[in-house]
């Protein structure tokens, strides 16, 4: 069973764990976890300087790159970067490899 990393109460649904686990693999620092120094990845450190147009590609293959090792329930499909007032959402496009559904998932970049 899952939990909620920010209510602790239980995720009910595989959708949910998904998004969550989407959004803790891409916010983690590849190197910070100590039993699993090779878990999250490299787009903190990409976020942190400015975005040229090959800074998005290399956000694009740090995404797909973490989420295809990490998370086995999904297959990516497209990411794209999209601005907003103060800051940046990171929207990752997704089929789920057991229903085959369509699933988008936001994951704030920058602030």
């Amino acid at each position: 069973m899952a939990l909620d990393r920010h209510t602790g109460k239980a995720i009910t649904t595989e959708e949910e764990r998904i998004r969550q686990s989407i959004a803790d693999i891409l916010t983690t620092r590849r190197g910070t976890r100590v039993m699993r120094r090779e878990y999250g990845s490299d787009l903190p450190a990409l976020i942190d300087g400015p975005i040229s147009p090959e800074t998005e590609l290399d956000l694009y293959a740090a995404a797909v790159d973490a989420i295809e090792r990490w998370e086995p329930a999904v297959k990516v499909s497209n990411v794209q970067l999209r601005y907003e007032e103060g800051g940046a959402v990171l929207e990752c496009d997704l089929r789920r490899r057991d229903t085959g559904a369509a699933l988008v998932v936001g994951v704030e970049a920058r602030q």
